[in-house]
């Protein structure tokens, strides 16, 4: 499956993951997707689920971590 990490709503850049292991995903963000407010929001979108078969739950991803540092 394929990860669209979004920044304030726009894309950050894109993951694609092919086995059931821990990912690491590091990109600049561009100062367009930064907005002047105090908040920035930070969101995934995934492009396919696995479906569980017991109960039909659809199934992603777990984010552990996230943040950003000034250069």
């Amino acid at each position: 499956f394929t990860v669209d990490f979004l920044v304030n709503g726009k894309s950050g850049g894109k993951m694609r993951c092919t086995e059931p292991e821990e990912h690491r995903f590091e990109a600049p963000v561009p100062q367009a997707l930064l907005e002047s407010s105090a908040e920035t929001r930070v969101a995934f979108q995934l492009d396919k689920y696995w479906i569980a078969p017991a109960d039909g739950a659809k199934l992603g991803i777990l984010l552990v971590d996230v943040g950003f540092f000034a250069k």
